[in-house]
């Protein structure tokens, strides 16, 4: 991994998101600092989940990716959110707000902060055409834009809907 360190700040709400790589990661605090874990949901059912800033008319219509997600995935959960910023939903992942995050075309300035925010919170992170997920590749993420980030439980399911 080339990622060492992440700081995602959403200065609406004035929160503060950091991970070093091997340290945690964390939200910062007034006097300490909240320890960041992913969810631990099991049941995609269950799951909220952040998909690309798209309507669903565009995703159907954009890419086989995108037409996975709209026909396989959204019917199978619970609700569907997007804060409008890669990076923040990243961050959200990593303190368990969100279940999931789906990513389709990101950049690497998107999404470099919150992978590691993700990873060091025990979560996953994998490229969408991945197939075997026994073990991540960072660098296929940020080459293709297309990542799914969630908590070890979900990557399984995840992947397996989408590929």
């Amino acid at each position: 991994d080339m990622i060492t360190a992440a700081v995602i700040y959403n200065p609406a709400t004035d929160e503060c998101y950091f991970a070093e790589k091997g340290s945690g990661a964390y939200k910062e605090g007034y006097r300490n600092h909240e320890r960041l874990r992913v969810s631990a949901r099991k049941e995609l059912q269950e799951c909220v989940i952040s998909l690309p800033n798209k309507s669903k008319q565009e995703i159907e219509h954009e890419t086989e990716i995108c037409r996975r997600i709209s026909s396989k995935v959204l019917p199978e959960i619970s609700s569907v959110r997007s804060f409008g910023c890669s990076s923040l939903d990243f961050a959200y992942v990593a303190s368990g707000k969100l279940d999931a995050l789906i990513g389709v075309g990101k950049s690497i300035n998107e999404m470099a902060a919150g992978i590691l925010l993700v990873k060091e919170a025990g979560g996953a992170i994998y490229e969408i055409a991945q197939k075997d997920i026994r073990s991540e590749n960072i660098a296929a993420v940020l080459h293709s834009g297309d990542v799914v980030a969630c908590n070890a439980n979900m990557g399984k399911t995840l992947t397996e809907l989408l590929n």
